[in-house]
């Protein structure tokens, strides 16, 4: 299948909402949308929005990991501090 490299509106919309977040929200938001697309979407984001394929891959592991943590957490167990 031949895709158009031509952004439609709404990918121009939701660009210009990439613009606004922080590495690590565009990350995810990116990741998120690369989910949505399916086969292809990591390649078609990556020429889309400039972000490298490996960077989309990372969010997408965050998004995942923020899924089966329930939240935003680092993951940590709690009371995990220094041992003495």
């Amino acid at each position: 299948m031949i895709r158009s490299h031509r952004r439609t509106a709404g990918e121009s919309r939701w660009l210009k909402v990439l613009g606004t977040l922080n590495e690590y929200q565009a990350r995810l938001f990116v990741a998120d949308k690369a989910l949505d697309q399916g086969r292809g979407g990591v390649t078609r984001l990556s020429e889309l929005t400039g972000m490298s394929r490996t960077t989309i891959a990372k969010g997408r592991g965050g998004f995942e990991q923020q899924e089966k943590t329930g939240g935003g957490g680092t993951g940590a167990n709690p009371g995990g501090g220094w041992r003495t």
